[in-house]
């Protein structure tokens, strides 16, 4: 696989998937991986719960179509069945697809426990409604929660999760939403064994923690990007719909949303975005026959919101 961080190629061939029985003759797109972890190679390209964002598409219809497109990366939490059946929904799309299992690189992300047993109930319920008996990622979902307020409970959590790992249950653990001071903690417990393999934090152009970012990278933590296409949520302008974006977009005749995945791809981050069509899930994924040059990626590294 290479050193921790390389990227190589995930080994998927181009070809006429046969993928989902609605989606038969979806041309499949081979896109790369990162090494987060011996033997485990995470894809640049994710796709999360959908009915998150786009309550009237089924996460196993969504799966389905992400699967037929050649996605491999799938990504979910377990706070994420609050609003409905998420996980078993992508579950069931995993299982419906026919893509072999070891193809497919499934991250989810739990709260913190109280107790090691309180943690490796919030494991396995995430694997049960996945319908798995092992996830390739396993992340603590947030350092600054109701249930993770405290360094204690975090490293608590951490050596839960190290014996997850240990177990089987999980082939790499991470983090998402750190900070450098939670990871600065983090790494000081004395129960801490394992550097976490992946931060995933919110990031794209216009929003790039570089502090976080420069302590992950000299720390050989995979930093990857949730909402790359902005966070209208909070208020942000979609990245997409920049004029910047959309100038460079044209010059390389794709779309502004492909520019905003390719920027966080070019600088290295892996991300997860929430397509709900096929039509999305191919252009997100169809990143890897065009290149920024070094003044595309200065102009959109210069945007601030």
């Amino acid at each position: 696989m290479g050193r921790r961080g390389g990227t190589v190629w995930c080994g998927f061939v181009l070809t006429m998937g046969t993928v989902g029985a609605s989606i038969v003759g979806t041309p499949r797109i081979v896109t790369p991986c990162v090494d987060v972890a011996d033997g485990v190679c995470l894809p640049y390209c994710s796709n999360g719960n959908v009915m998150l964002h786009t309550p009237t598409v089924n996460d196993t219809t969504a799966m389905l179509a992400w699967l037929a497109a050649g996605g491999r990366g799938i990504d979910s939490a377990w706070s994420y069945d609050k609003t409905g059946p998420a996980q078993r929904d992508t579950g069931l799309g995993i299982q419906q697809s026919g893509v072999p299992r070891h193809e497919i690189f499934v991250t989810t992300k739990i709260p913190c426990g109280a107790t090691n047993a309180e943690v490796m109930k919030l494991i396995q319920y995430d694997l049960d409604q996945l319908l798995l008996k092992q996830v390739d990622l396993l992340l603590i979902h947030h350092p600054n929660s109701p249930t993770c307020n405290s360094t204690d409970q975090i490293s608590l959590t951490w050596e839960a999760m190290q014996g997850a790992l240990a177990q089987g249950l999980t082939r790499s653990i991470g983090v998402s939403n750190f900070k450098t001071s939670d990871l600065t903690a983090l790494a000081a417990a004395p129960t801490t064994k394992i550097t976490p393999a992946v931060n995933q934090i919110l990031l794209h152009v216009g929003v790039v923690d570089t502090v976080t970012i420069a302590y992950c990278e000299e720390r050989g933590i995979v930093v990857m990007a949730y909402s790359p296409l902005g966070h209208p949520d909070g208020g942000g302008q979609p990245v997409y719909e920049l004029p910047a974006v959309l100038k460079i977009a044209t010059a390389h005749n794709v779309t502004g949303a492909q520019v905003a995945l390719k920027w966080s791809v070019q600088h290295g981050y892996p991300y997860v975005t929430a397509s709900p069509t096929l039509e999305y899930d191919r252009e997100d994924l169809d990143l890897f026959r065009f290149n920024l040059t070094a003044a595309e990626m200065a102009t959109l590294d210069a945007i601030h919101e």
